[in-house]
């Protein structure tokens, strides 16, 4: 039953570091130190109020690009009609001036009428080229999208995600069962922006192990992956199980 001098419980340690993307004021600590805490228990709270202004402000960019959306249709259907309008003149124009060269050959119409026809023919063609472009344009700017949503759409709706994310960075919760430790903030502490620095030691409850040293031949046919039972001096009649993960 080899025995050791030296032994320490290991446990995970998770830093709380803030992730605000500016100087927010800490205006409450809901935990004390080495005060036990079940994971998701709130620890810290942040100001909220400019993070609740900017999710309302790209909430309302969402909408606004949502109402454009529907203007851009509006503008793709009235370029629509105009085209249409533009071929209907085109025709129109087309038909004048087959009418007056007929009446011209037979002299029954002026050369100066079939010339103004054949002039409006031409400004009628240039006006469905212009008509066609412009259908074009509001088509490639109504059919703009990413993932079956416009393309503004889906970049004001990532920037309220990305306002919401950090509204509820706000609030820090306990990231698994465990204690606070190396706690130093106090209300009034200013965080965020380039603060790298944490705030507090959290001692993650889940996995720990048992570090112990012992003489080199008292481990000779100790093998990872066997039993153990523990037994420690400040824990009277109490034996611990265990296994052996590493010598």
């Amino acid at each position: 039953q080899p025995g050791s001098e030296d032994l320490r419980v290991i446990r995970h340690n998770v830093q709380l570091v803030p992730r605000l993307p500016d100087p927010t004021l800490l205006t409450a600590v809901l935990v004390k130190p080495d005060e036990y805490v079940k994971k998701g228990t709130p620890l810290f709270e942040f100001d909220k109020s400019v993070y609740q202004y900017r999710v309302a402000n790209a909430k309302a960019q969402v909408a606004a690009a949502e109402q454009h959306v529907l203007v851009l249709q509006a503008n793709l259907e009235a370029v629509s009609q105009q085209v249409a309008q533009a071929k209907a003149n085109e025709q129109f124009a087309q038909r004048q001036v087959t009418r007056y060269e007929a009446m011209a050959k037979e002299g029954a119409g002026s050369q100066q009428d079939l010339q103004q026809w054949q002039d409006q023919l031409v400004v009628n063609q240039a006006d469905i080229q212009v008509a066609l472009a412009n259908e074009k344009k509001a088509k490639l700017e109504y059919e703009a999208q990413i993932d079956g949503v416009n393309t503004k759409v889906a970049e004001a709706k990532s920037v309220l995600q990305e306002q919401e994310y950090y509204l509820g960075q706000t609030t820090i919760h306990a990231p698994a069962d465990g204690y606070i430790t190396n706690l130093q903030a106090r209300p009034g502490l200013v965080v965020g922006g380039r603060r790298i620095g944490a705030i507090a030691s959290f001692i993650c409850e889940e996995e720990p192990y048992i570090l112990a040293t012992f003489f080199q031949s008292h481990l000779m046919y100790v093998k990872e992956g066997q039993p153990v039972e523990i037994a420690l001096d400040t824990y009277p009649g109490q034996i611990f199980e265990g296994e052996v993960e590493a010598v």
